[in-house]
């Protein structure tokens, strides 16, 4: 869960980054792992 784009799909998990599919309007994002705008639900 994205604190700006909601729910989103764990496509991808590497060392430093994960790679989440929102929705269309946003698309897909690589994110830092412990990034404070995100949380596992």
């Amino acid at each position: 869960m994205h604190m700006n784009f909601g729910r989103g799909t764990v496509i991808e998990v590497g060392k430093k980054f994960i790679t989440i599919s929102f929705e269309k309007k946003y698309g897909i994002y690589k994110i830092i792992k412990n990034h404070e705008s995100i949380k596992k639900i």
